[in-house]
């Protein structure tokens, strides 16, 4: 398995899907997006999430969603939490 497919699968696991193109430049993109519908997708399509330079940060980028969904953390917490800031009640 190709490590395109091991990242392909793991995305799909998160209910992501992934565009990818290859300008020639020597580094692939990889745009994530949070459609399921594979049918229409395309790289160029402007509803993307993220887009990886190299599979390296596109594999990074899923472990941060992996990890988000496993502390149970929303956007916003995770935001909070980023930037260091509290929330006050």
């Amino acid at each position: 398995m190709s490590a395109y497919d091991t990242l392909h699968d793991r995305a799909h696991e998160l209910g992501l899907c992934i565009g990818r193109w290859s300008p020639g430049d020597g580094v692939t993109r990889y745009r994530f997006f949070a459609s399921k519908d594979h049918s229409h997708l395309d790289y160029f399509s402007g509803d993307g999430m993220f887009t990886a330079l190299g599979i390296k940060e596109a594999t990074i980028f899923l472990r941060g969603i992996a990890r988000g969904r496993v502390l149970g953390l929303t956007e916003a917490e995770q935001m909070v939490r980023r930037h260091g800031m509290t929330v006050g009640s």
